[in-house]
Protein backbone atom coordinates (compact mmCIF):
# COMPACT_ATOMS: atom_id res chain seq x y z
CA UNK A 1 0.00 0.00 0.00
CA UNK A 2 1.43 3.70 -1.00
CA UNK A 3 2.49 6.69 1.41
CA UNK A 4 -0.84 8.34 0.91
CA UNK A 5 -3.33 5.76 0.37
CA UNK A 6 -5.08 5.47 3.67
CA UNK A 7 -4.96 9.11 4.31
CA UNK A 8 -6.81 10.09 1.35
CA UNK A 9 -9.26 7.72 2.74
CA UNK A 10 -9.55 9.99 5.52
CA UNK A 11 -9.35 13.44 3.33
CA UNK A 12 -11.79 16.14 3.45
CA UNK A 13 -11.59 15.87 -0.44
CA UNK A 14 -13.12 12.14 -0.34
CA UNK A 15 -16.15 11.73 1.83
CA UNK A 16 -19.02 9.13 1.37
CA UNK A 17 -22.18 10.14 0.04
CA UNK A 18 -25.80 8.80 0.34
CA UNK A 19 -26.96 7.64 -2.49
CA UNK A 20 -30.65 7.90 -1.81
CA UNK A 21 -30.66 10.86 -0.11
CA UNK A 22 -28.42 12.63 -3.79
CA UNK A 23 -31.36 10.83 -6.20
CA UNK A 24 -33.58 12.32 -4.05
CA UNK A 25 -32.69 15.80 -4.20
CA UNK A 26 -30.63 16.12 -7.01
CA UNK A 27 -31.60 17.20 -10.70
CA UNK A 28 -31.93 15.11 -13.19
CA UNK A 29 -28.87 16.57 -15.70
CA UNK A 30 -26.98 16.63 -12.24
CA UNK A 31 -25.70 13.14 -11.91
CA UNK A 32 -22.70 13.03 -8.87
CA UNK A 33 -24.89 16.03 -6.98
CA UNK A 34 -22.10 18.64 -7.64
CA UNK A 35 -25.07 21.24 -7.59
CA UNK A 36 -27.15 19.62 -5.05
CA UNK A 37 -24.34 19.55 -2.27
CA UNK A 38 -23.97 23.06 -3.02
CA UNK A 39 -26.71 24.24 -0.50
CA UNK A 40 -27.31 20.23 0.88
CA UNK A 41 -25.15 18.64 3.81
CA UNK A 42 -24.58 14.96 4.17
CA UNK A 43 -22.29 15.01 6.93
CA UNK A 44 -21.75 12.93 10.45
CA UNK A 45 -20.29 15.74 12.24
CA UNK A 46 -21.49 17.44 15.23
CA UNK A 47 -23.30 19.61 13.57
CA UNK A 48 -25.67 20.14 10.99
CA UNK A 49 -26.85 22.24 8.24
CA UNK A 50 -29.33 25.07 9.14
CA UNK A 51 -30.31 28.28 8.36
CA UNK A 52 -28.48 29.60 5.41
CA UNK A 53 -28.61 32.97 3.08
CA UNK A 54 -26.15 33.26 0.16
CA UNK A 55 -23.62 35.90 0.52
CA UNK A 56 -24.69 36.61 4.50
CA UNK A 57 -24.65 34.13 6.95
CA UNK A 58 -24.98 30.06 7.58
CA UNK A 59 -26.29 28.80 11.03
CA UNK A 60 -25.35 25.13 11.86
CA UNK A 61 -27.02 23.06 14.67
CA UNK A 62 -25.69 20.98 17.57
CA UNK A 63 -26.15 17.35 16.66
CA UNK A 64 -27.58 15.64 19.38
CA UNK A 65 -26.88 11.76 17.93
CA UNK A 66 -23.29 12.60 17.48
CA UNK A 67 -21.09 9.82 17.50
CA UNK A 68 -18.00 10.81 18.90
CA UNK A 69 -16.46 11.23 22.48
CA UNK A 70 -16.67 14.72 22.58
CA UNK A 71 -20.06 15.96 21.61
CA UNK A 72 -21.31 19.79 20.84
CA UNK A 73 -21.69 22.20 24.04
CA UNK A 74 -23.06 24.84 21.42
CA UNK A 75 -26.76 24.82 20.62
CA UNK A 76 -26.21 26.71 17.25
CA UNK A 77 -22.69 28.32 15.44
CA UNK A 78 -23.43 30.97 12.74
CA UNK A 79 -20.85 31.78 10.29
CA UNK A 80 -21.22 35.16 8.82
CA UNK A 81 -19.49 36.68 5.67
CA UNK A 82 -17.55 39.61 6.26
CA UNK A 83 -15.55 40.41 3.69
CA UNK A 84 -13.10 43.55 5.50
CA UNK A 85 -10.51 41.98 7.62
CA UNK A 86 -10.79 45.55 10.39
CA UNK A 87 -14.32 44.78 10.47
CA UNK A 88 -13.97 41.25 11.69
CA UNK A 89 -11.55 42.06 14.10
CA UNK A 90 -13.87 45.06 15.57
CA UNK A 91 -16.37 42.14 15.94
CA UNK A 92 -14.00 39.91 17.99
CA UNK A 93 -13.09 43.18 20.07
CA UNK A 94 -16.98 43.97 20.73
CA UNK A 95 -17.24 40.25 21.28
CA UNK A 96 -19.93 39.96 18.84
CA UNK A 97 -17.65 37.19 17.44
CA UNK A 98 -16.03 34.10 18.84
CA UNK A 99 -13.83 33.48 16.00
CA UNK A 100 -12.55 35.15 13.06
CA UNK A 101 -9.91 34.77 10.50
CA UNK A 102 -7.92 38.08 9.82
CA UNK A 103 -4.25 39.50 8.30
CA UNK A 104 -1.44 39.89 10.14
CA UNK A 105 -2.09 43.36 10.88
CA UNK A 106 -5.63 42.54 12.38
CA UNK A 107 -3.47 39.46 14.50
CA UNK A 108 -1.33 41.72 15.80
CA UNK A 109 -3.45 43.93 17.32
CA UNK A 110 -5.93 41.51 18.65
CA UNK A 111 -2.79 39.59 20.08
CA UNK A 112 -2.84 42.43 23.04
CA UNK A 113 -6.53 42.29 23.39
CA UNK A 114 -8.33 41.25 26.43
CA UNK A 115 -11.46 40.41 24.97
CA UNK A 116 -9.20 37.95 22.32
CA UNK A 117 -6.30 35.60 21.65
CA UNK A 118 -4.35 34.33 18.11
CA UNK A 119 -4.28 30.47 17.77
CA UNK A 120 -0.56 30.27 15.91
CA UNK A 121 1.02 27.36 14.69
CA UNK A 122 3.41 26.46 11.75
CA UNK A 123 1.03 24.51 8.83
CA UNK A 124 2.33 21.84 7.67
CA UNK A 125 5.22 21.80 5.06
CA UNK A 126 3.31 25.18 3.85
CA UNK A 127 6.28 26.97 2.59
CA UNK A 128 6.95 30.19 1.15
CA UNK A 129 9.51 30.54 -1.38
CA UNK A 130 10.80 32.51 -4.58
CA UNK A 131 11.26 30.31 -6.79
CA UNK A 132 12.99 30.79 -10.57
CA UNK A 133 13.36 29.11 -13.97
CA UNK A 134 17.09 28.56 -14.21
CA UNK A 135 17.27 28.89 -17.68
CA UNK A 136 16.15 32.50 -17.63
CA UNK A 137 17.98 35.46 -17.27
CA UNK A 138 19.84 36.21 -14.68
CA UNK A 139 18.83 33.02 -13.04
CA UNK A 140 21.10 31.15 -15.71
CA UNK A 141 24.12 31.93 -14.14
CA UNK A 142 24.12 30.07 -10.27
CA UNK A 143 26.11 33.04 -8.73
CA UNK A 144 22.80 34.91 -9.51
CA UNK A 145 20.87 32.61 -7.78
CA UNK A 146 23.10 32.33 -4.38
CA UNK A 147 23.20 35.67 -4.97
CA UNK A 148 19.24 36.49 -4.15
CA UNK A 149 19.05 33.70 -1.42
CA UNK A 150 21.81 35.58 0.50
CA UNK A 151 20.08 39.21 -0.75
CA UNK A 152 17.20 38.12 1.35
CA UNK A 153 16.14 39.51 4.65
CA UNK A 154 14.40 36.65 6.29
CA UNK A 155 14.13 38.35 9.34
CA UNK A 156 12.49 41.30 8.01
CA UNK A 157 9.91 39.41 6.30
CA UNK A 158 8.87 37.60 9.49
CA UNK A 159 8.53 40.63 11.44
CA UNK A 160 7.05 42.97 8.74
CA UNK A 161 5.19 40.69 5.91
CA UNK A 162 3.82 38.67 8.73
CA UNK A 163 3.97 40.96 12.01
CA UNK A 164 5.48 37.35 13.71
CA UNK A 165 2.68 34.81 12.77
CA UNK A 166 4.46 33.13 10.23
CA UNK A 167 7.65 30.93 11.18
CA UNK A 168 11.42 31.44 10.15
CA UNK A 169 12.73 28.31 8.22
CA UNK A 170 15.92 27.44 6.97
CA UNK A 171 15.10 25.14 3.99
CA UNK A 172 12.14 24.40 1.87
CA UNK A 173 11.35 21.04 4.11
CA UNK A 174 9.21 22.98 6.91
CA UNK A 175 10.20 22.85 10.63
CA UNK A 176 7.96 20.08 11.55
CA UNK A 177 8.14 18.16 8.60
CA UNK A 178 10.14 14.61 8.66
CA UNK A 179 14.00 15.71 7.28
CA UNK A 180 13.81 19.16 8.49
CA UNK A 181 17.47 20.72 8.87
CA UNK A 182 18.39 24.33 9.03
CA UNK A 183 20.94 25.02 6.00
CA UNK A 184 23.24 28.02 6.77
CA UNK A 185 22.86 28.41 3.32
CA UNK A 186 19.76 30.09 3.43
CA UNK A 187 21.05 32.80 5.52
CA UNK A 188 21.16 36.56 4.81
CA UNK A 189 24.80 38.20 4.24
CA UNK A 190 24.85 41.22 1.96
CA UNK A 191 28.47 41.23 1.32
CA UNK A 192 28.41 37.86 0.55
CA UNK A 193 25.71 38.55 -2.32
CA UNK A 194 27.60 41.30 -3.62
CA UNK A 195 30.74 39.26 -4.63
CA UNK A 196 28.40 36.63 -6.08
CA UNK A 197 27.02 39.39 -8.26
CA UNK A 198 30.55 40.63 -9.19
CA UNK A 199 31.59 36.78 -9.93
CA UNK A 200 29.20 35.92 -12.10
CA UNK A 201 28.53 36.97 -16.09
CA UNK A 202 26.42 39.64 -15.82
CA UNK A 203 28.98 41.42 -13.42
CA UNK A 204 28.85 44.49 -15.56
CA UNK A 205 24.50 44.86 -15.77
CA UNK A 206 22.25 42.26 -14.10
CA UNK A 207 19.85 41.90 -16.33
CA UNK A 208 16.06 43.36 -14.89
CA UNK A 209 13.52 40.55 -14.24
CA UNK A 210 9.98 40.76 -13.40
CA UNK A 211 7.57 39.00 -10.47
CA UNK A 212 3.83 38.94 -11.09
CA UNK A 213 1.87 38.98 -7.75
CA UNK A 214 -1.46 39.55 -6.57
CA UNK A 215 -2.22 43.31 -5.64
CA UNK A 216 -2.33 43.88 -1.82
CA UNK A 217 -1.75 40.46 -1.06
CA UNK A 218 0.98 39.03 1.63
CA UNK A 219 3.28 38.15 -1.28
CA UNK A 220 3.07 41.86 -2.63
CA UNK A 221 4.33 42.51 0.74
CA UNK A 222 7.28 39.96 0.66
CA UNK A 223 7.90 41.17 -3.00
CA UNK A 224 8.57 45.00 -1.82
CA UNK A 225 10.78 43.75 0.70
CA UNK A 226 12.68 41.58 -1.48
CA UNK A 227 12.73 43.92 -4.16
CA UNK A 228 14.29 46.52 -2.01
CA UNK A 229 17.14 44.09 -0.84
CA UNK A 230 17.93 43.22 -4.61
CA UNK A 231 18.57 46.67 -5.60
CA UNK A 232 21.34 47.19 -2.71
CA UNK A 233 23.19 43.99 -4.21
CA UNK A 234 22.45 45.66 -7.78
CA UNK A 235 20.13 43.60 -9.10
CA UNK A 236 16.72 45.30 -10.43
CA UNK A 237 13.48 43.12 -10.07
CA UNK A 238 10.31 44.81 -10.69
CA UNK A 239 7.15 43.68 -9.21
CA UNK A 240 3.72 43.05 -11.89
CA UNK A 241 0.80 44.34 -10.14
CA UNK A 242 -2.28 41.73 -10.93
CA UNK A 243 -5.87 40.73 -9.94
CA UNK A 244 -6.31 37.85 -8.73
CA UNK A 245 -7.94 36.64 -12.00
CA UNK A 246 -5.71 38.11 -13.80
CA UNK A 247 -2.42 36.22 -12.05
CA UNK A 248 -3.71 33.22 -12.04
CA UNK A 249 -4.77 33.05 -15.72
CA UNK A 250 -0.95 33.54 -15.76
CA UNK A 251 0.09 30.70 -13.02
CA UNK A 252 -2.44 28.60 -13.10
CA UNK A 253 -4.16 28.86 -16.77
CA UNK A 254 -1.00 29.47 -18.74
CA UNK A 255 1.87 28.18 -16.26
CA UNK A 256 4.31 30.99 -17.48
CA UNK A 257 6.07 32.55 -14.60
CA UNK A 258 9.43 33.23 -14.84
CA UNK A 259 10.02 33.75 -11.23
CA UNK A 260 7.05 33.05 -8.90
CA UNK A 261 6.52 33.68 -5.24
CA UNK A 262 4.29 30.91 -4.03
CA UNK A 263 3.47 29.03 -0.68
CA UNK A 264 1.26 25.65 -1.13
CA UNK A 265 0.02 24.26 1.73
CA UNK A 266 -0.34 20.50 0.69
CA UNK A 267 -2.73 17.91 2.45
CA UNK A 268 -0.17 15.85 3.75
CA UNK A 269 2.84 16.75 6.16
CA UNK A 270 5.46 15.19 3.62
CA UNK A 271 8.13 17.19 1.33
CA UNK A 272 7.95 15.09 -1.45
CA UNK A 273 4.10 15.00 -1.77
CA UNK A 274 5.20 18.93 -1.89
CA UNK A 275 7.67 18.79 -4.34
CA UNK A 276 5.78 16.43 -6.10
CA UNK A 277 3.36 19.48 -6.88
CA UNK A 278 5.83 22.12 -7.10
CA UNK A 279 7.78 21.62 -9.33
CA UNK A 280 7.03 17.92 -11.02
CA UNK A 281 7.00 18.72 -14.51
CA UNK A 282 3.69 18.24 -15.48
CA UNK A 283 2.13 19.48 -12.66
CA UNK A 284 -0.51 22.11 -12.48
CA UNK A 285 0.99 23.93 -9.11
CA UNK A 286 4.88 24.19 -11.40
CA UNK A 287 4.07 27.67 -12.67
CA UNK A 288 7.58 28.28 -13.44
CA UNK A 289 7.76 25.15 -15.81
CA UNK A 290 10.65 23.39 -14.31
CA UNK A 291 12.12 20.26 -15.52
CA UNK A 292 13.97 17.60 -14.16
CA UNK A 293 13.97 13.79 -14.96
CA UNK A 294 15.26 12.63 -11.73
CA UNK A 295 13.48 14.45 -9.40
CA UNK A 296 9.77 13.69 -11.67
CA UNK A 297 11.43 9.89 -11.30
CA UNK A 298 11.79 10.59 -7.21
CA UNK A 299 8.42 12.18 -6.24
CA UNK A 300 6.33 9.71 -8.41
CA UNK A 301 8.79 6.69 -6.99
CA UNK A 302 7.75 8.44 -3.41
CA UNK A 303 4.22 7.91 -3.47
CA UNK A 304 4.96 3.63 -2.99
CA UNK A 305 6.97 4.06 -0.25
CA UNK A 306 4.50 2.78 2.38
CA UNK A 307 4.24 5.04 5.47
CA UNK A 308 6.23 2.50 7.90
CA UNK A 309 9.11 2.87 6.07
CA UNK A 310 10.92 6.38 6.84
CA UNK A 311 14.92 5.64 6.19
CA UNK A 312 13.85 4.29 2.33
CA UNK A 313 11.01 7.74 1.96
CA UNK A 314 13.89 10.23 3.18
CA UNK A 315 17.01 8.61 1.29
CA UNK A 316 14.77 9.52 -1.83
CA UNK A 317 14.25 13.02 -0.33
CA UNK A 318 17.44 14.07 0.40
CA UNK A 319 18.21 12.87 -3.16
CA UNK A 320 15.44 15.26 -4.36
CA UNK A 321 16.33 18.19 -2.13
CA UNK A 322 19.82 18.19 -3.33
CA UNK A 323 18.70 18.91 -6.60
CA UNK A 324 16.60 21.93 -5.51
CA UNK A 325 18.91 22.91 -2.71
CA UNK A 326 22.10 22.11 -4.74
CA UNK A 327 21.17 24.02 -7.90
CA UNK A 328 20.01 26.79 -6.06
CA UNK A 329 16.69 26.94 -7.35
CA UNK A 330 14.33 28.11 -4.56
CA UNK A 331 14.67 30.46 -1.51
CA UNK A 332 12.42 29.34 1.13
CA UNK A 333 11.33 33.25 2.68
CA UNK A 334 9.08 31.38 5.67
CA UNK A 335 6.82 28.96 7.02
CA UNK A 336 3.46 30.09 6.51
CA UNK A 337 1.48 29.82 10.12
CA UNK A 338 -2.57 28.42 10.72
CA UNK A 339 -3.38 31.89 12.77
CA UNK A 340 -7.08 32.09 14.09
CA UNK A 341 -8.23 34.73 16.26
CA UNK A 342 -10.54 33.55 19.35
CA UNK A 343 -12.54 34.65 21.98
CA UNK A 344 -10.92 34.67 25.37
CA UNK A 345 -13.89 33.23 26.77
CA UNK A 346 -13.49 29.66 24.99
CA UNK A 347 -11.15 26.92 25.07
CA UNK A 348 -10.15 23.86 23.60
CA UNK A 349 -9.10 25.60 19.90
CA UNK A 350 -7.35 22.08 18.21
CA UNK A 351 -5.34 22.40 15.22
CA UNK A 352 -6.03 19.02 13.66
CA UNK A 353 -5.22 17.91 10.74
CA UNK A 354 -4.30 20.82 8.91
CA UNK A 355 -5.71 23.91 10.74
CA UNK A 356 -9.06 23.31 11.76
CA UNK A 357 -11.43 24.26 14.74
CA UNK A 358 -12.53 21.38 15.94
CA UNK A 359 -16.25 22.62 16.71
CA UNK A 360 -16.93 19.21 19.23
CA UNK A 361 -14.00 20.52 21.43
CA UNK A 362 -14.86 23.91 21.94
CA UNK A 363 -16.16 24.81 25.69
CA UNK A 364 -16.55 28.21 27.94
CA UNK A 365 -12.72 28.84 28.98
CA UNK A 366 -15.16 28.64 32.68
Amino acid sequence: MGRYSLRNFASMSLTVMSKAACEAGRAKNDEWCVDWIKSHAMGSGPYKLGEQRSGEYIVTTANKEYWGDAKPFYSEVMYRVVPDAQTRMLLMESGEAQFAFLTPNEYAVLQNSPYAKVFSVPSQQDVAVLRWKPDTPPFDDDNIRQAVIKAIPYERLITEVCKGFCTPVQNLVGVNTPGYKPDPEFSTDVEAAKALVAKSKYASKVPSFEVPVVNGSTNMSAAVIIQDALRGIGMDMQIKPLTQNAFDDIAWGKRDLKVSIHSMGPWWNDFMYWAYWMYRTDSATNHIRYSNPTLDKNVLAALQIPQENEAAYLKVQDETLGILNGEHLAAPLFQVNWNAAVSSQICDVNKFPWGTIALSWLRPCD
